[in-house]
């Protein structure tokens, strides 16, 4: 309904007349005023007296949370800022992957593409995380390994070039391959570096570095029994961990002999000099 009230000045003075007219209605027990158009009723009528008390209750209750909500969100992102940083590990189940460019095996890809991917099951923060939760992976691109993400009800993680945790520095890199066309079957392995930001379950804990180490293998690969080459079957397993697991990458092998092993070459090959002058 319309009502009248005097603005400003309580209480109103006789014989002047409301400069707005009002509407009411109540939220739970607390009476609320909105402007609606200019009036002309007495401000002595008792519809102004009662309305000018229902503004100032409103008023009081808008003071009561004089936050807006821009403020009110600022507060919850410092909140998240400062939130405890995940810290666990969970396997990845794939389902399918496919490679992509190359002849198609495993080692002349370009690239993979996933099939459906779950979350297993998980240690620490992880162990929240519902197992068979779904993924959403991009394309590893092998040029470009930094370019990979993933996403879930439960977190998603870029992977990036490098991280630097300390004085150690982890890069996002191929840790192993093996096998061929013709021994049959083929491996990779592969470990990537990035960010994991947490959601849903881990909504509380705040984002922290992460790892992911992706292992490969196609077998299968060859001739059939009708003379057919084809290429074998591919099967994925992955581990994510976060803070960052520590990189699987085995320093290869030096070529380049120890002091001690060039002495001893070295002696073995003047002795052979010397039995052959006598013979």
């Amino acid at each position: 309904m319309r009502r009248a009230i005097r603005m400003p000045g309580f209480p109103p003075r006789s014989g002047s007349v409301c400069r707005r007219t009002y509407t009411t209605r109540s939220i739970g027990s607390e009476p609320v005023a909105k402007v609606l158009e200019s009036s002309h009723e007495p401000s002595w009528h008792k519809d102004c007296l009662l309305l000018r008390q229902a503004t100032l209750l409103r008023t009081d209750a808008m003071k009561i949370n004089p936050l807006p909500a821009a403020a009110l969100a600022m507060v919850a992102l410092v909140g998240q800022a400062n939130a405890i940083p995940v810290n666990g590990s969970d396997s990845i189940i794939t389902f399918s992957v496919a490679p992509v460019g190359g002849v198609g095996d495993l080692l002349s890809a370009t690239g993979f593409a996933f099939g459906t991917q779950v979350w297993g099951s998980g240690a620490r923060d992880f162990t929240a995380v519902p197992v068979g939760t779904l993924m959403t992976s991009s394309v590893i691109t092998m040029a470009d390994l930094s370019s990979y993400n993933f996403s879930s009800a439960d977190g998603s993680f870029a992977a990036a070039p490098s991280i630097t945790i300390g004085s150690t520095t982890y890069t996002s890199a191929v840790v192993g391959t093996s096998g061929s066309l013709a021994a049959g079957s083929e491996s990779l392995s592969l470990y990537l570096v990035g960010t994991f930001t947490p959601a849903g379950t881990l909504s509380a804990l705040g984002a922290n570095n992460a790892s992911e180490t992706i292992s490969f293998t196609e077998t299968g690969i060859g001739f059939d029994g009708s003379g057919t080459f084809g290429f074998g079957s591919f099967s994925v397993s992955a581990t994510f961990a976060s803070p960052a697991a520590a990189s699987p990458v085995v320093p290869p092998p030096t070529n380049t002999p120890e002091p001690a092993s060039m002495m001893l070459l070295g002696s073995g090959l003047l002795g052979f000099g010397a039995i052959r002058r006598r013979l």
